[in-house]
């Protein structure tokens, strides 16, 4: 559980408070779609998505266990492609992965500050989609969802989820 405390700025106080998101704080509208992020791995998900049939958390299975959706390693990969294409050179990059690590470059990054959890949306029924756009259409991905206050505020306000400050921010450090 995350303090409840009050934020240093004086922005908000904490669920314990009682207290809602102030109406003088206006946060920043991020530009939209966001540049394509390269990855050091080729890797499409339309190709994996959309035409091979895979769910999000056939590789993003963290997602159901714990607050982080987690981004697939290359023994997640080479599960299927050790039969499929396994003389591609992007598997071959899996294969040559230090430690069967790959380094996937975040398209969708929160503040250090901020808390997310995957598993909790899932499980209040909210889809992959919702936060991510139509990552299963896209060859290369690139932010095309607002993850600012504004646009998760709205998103808890429609669906009566809480809206005061320490449902998403941890406070006090």
């Amino acid at each position: 559980m995350r303090p409840a405390t009050v934020l240093a700025l004086g922005l908000c106080a904490s669920a314990t408070l009682g207290a809602q998101v102030s109406g003088t704080y206006v946060p920043r509208e991020e530009p939209l779609p966001g540049p394509e992020v390269r990855q050091p791995i080729a890797f499409s998900h339309r190709a994996h998505a959309e035409k091979a049939g895979l769910d999000c958390l056939a590789c993003h299975d963290g997602a159901t266990k714990q607050d982080t959706a987690t981004l697939p390693q290359a023994a997640t990969c080479l599960a299927c492609h050790t039969a499929i294409l396994p003389d591609s050179p992007e598997v071959a990059k899996l294969r040559a992965a230090p430690d069967g690590r790959i380094a996937w470059a975040r398209v969708y990054a929160l503040p250090h500050y901020v808390f997310f959890g995957h598993r909790e949306h899932l499980v209040k029924g909210v889809t992959c989609a919702e936060c991510h756009g139509s990552v299963e259409t896209r060859d290369a991905l690139r932010k095309e969802v607002s993850t600012g206050m504004n646009a998760c505020l709205a998103c808890h306000r429609r669906t009566q989820a809480p809206v005061d400050c320490a449902a998403c921010h941890t406070l006090g450090h």
